[in-house]
């Protein structure tokens, strides 16, 4: 157990972010939960560089020589300390490090390791049996001892900071939960399970939906709605169109839309758009509607599925996805609401999705909160509450 001892004017907490497409490192005071600056590196360390299938890691000449399992936690300490400098505080003026990670987080030796199902695995070491992690933490905790480092799914770190805020408002925070519509596909609450949303197989889709997750199993909710999922979705039922045509009109054949016109009638070209172009393209296209309404649908049930096991009564959910399209997020709340039943015993309170009150700052507060010690959290509360 750390014990927080400050012997400077002014301490400091460092917030650290890692996900699949970029790293955001934040620094703030720590007794006034004022956010000092923030850095976003927009290629983060998994990012491929566009040179076969290399990643920033090994394209990295900082980290030259180095075995590609020790990569990763030797570049966060050299990322940190440069941020830092810039910044013009010493690392001991540091109390606290939260770094919050895509993926479930293991602890062996003192150190954290975490795995995505994105996560390329060759930079991960075998922990146990067939399991393999990235350590995180080792430079870090090595070259400073004094300084606590936490770490933890990112999902649970943002669930502390919004739970902050619902709890404010009247919502007991053990009843609330955080999910990311993004790259991928996660969520998390105060009680750190390991939950992983977005690797819940869906029972018994259509052939002509079913798709490989990056994790390696079939079907996963990631697949079909995360930011990157809506894309595929879009994308295989063109192909299957293609080429599989009598495959496509069974599908089609399942709901009520003429989902056979619509995919003629698409100003979506296979493989040419991102997920910003879908929603646009929503406005006025039925196909790409027809995809965000079956996203949802599934979406929804996950949620339901999620309440149930943990007893939520309000999801937020953020993300670039959450936090851009609340459209979306209305779809999906209206297709929970379509699940529940009147009198349902099981969720008596009913269960409210809305996009997270942090919106856009949920990357910021996130990672630090997870560095907040017990006699500060009511500093930070009212300070991220009144911030949003």
């Amino acid at each position: 157990m750390f014990v927080y001892t400050n012997i400077f004017s002014v301490a400091y907490i460092l917030g650290v972010d890692i996900s699949g497409t970029q790293n955001v490192y934040s620094l703030a005071e720590l007794e006034s939960a004022k956010i000092l600056r923030n850095r976003i590196n927009r290629e983060g360390a998994f990012c491929r560089t566009g040179e076969r299938d290399l990643r920033v890691l090994e394209a990295d000449d900082r980290l030259s020589g180095i075995d590609l399992p020790d990569r990763f936690h030797t570049y966060l300490c050299v990322e940190v300390e440069s941020f830092l400098a810039k910044e013009g505080v010493e690392f001991n003026e540091v109390l606290g490090v939260g770094l919050s990670v895509a993926g479930k987080v293991y602890e062996k030796d003192g150190d954290h390791f975490f795995i995505g199902g994105n996560t390329p695995k060759r930079f991960a070491s075998r922990l146990q049996g067939k399991l393999y992690a990235i350590n995180a933490t080792h430079t870090l905790r090595s070259k400073y001892p004094d300084t606590p480092v936490f770490c933890a799914n990112d999902c649970n770190c943002t669930a502390i900071a919004q739970s902050f805020v619902y709890g404010r408002g009247g919502v007991d925070p053990r009843k609330t939960f955080y999910v990311t519509i993004s790259t991928g596909f996660g969520g998390g609450g105060l009680n750190f399970e390991a939950d992983e949303l977005g690797h819940n197989v869906l029972f018994d889709l259509h052939p002509a939906v079913s798709l490989e997750c990056s994790c390696g199993m079939r079907d996963c909710v990631e697949v079909y709605a995360s930011g990157e999922g809506l894309v595929r979705l879009a994308n295989r039922l063109l192909e299957v169109r293609q080429r599989e045509f009598s495959v496509f009109s069974d599908f089609s054949g399942r709901f009520g839309a003429d989902l056979i016109r619509l995919a003629e009638e698409t100003s979506l070209k296979k493989d040419q758009f991102t997920t910003v172009d879908l929603f646009n393209a929503a406005e006025s296209d039925g196909y790409a509607r027809f995809i965000l309404d079956y996203a949802a649908r599934l979406t929804a049930h996950v949620l339901v599925n999620a309440a149930q096991i943990h007893d939520l009564e309000v999801i937020g959910i953020g993300g670039g996805v959450g936090e851009n399209q609340p459209g979306y997020v209305e779809l999906i709340d209206g297709y929970v609401q379509g699940i529940l039943v009147e009198g349902n015993r099981m969720l008596p309170n009913g269960l409210r999705v809305e996009v997270t009150p942090l919106g856009t700052s949920s990357n910021d507060w996130g990672a630090l909160t997870l560095a907040v010690p017990e006699k500060y959290q009511g500093v930070w509360a009212e300070v991220i509450s009144s911030s949003v």
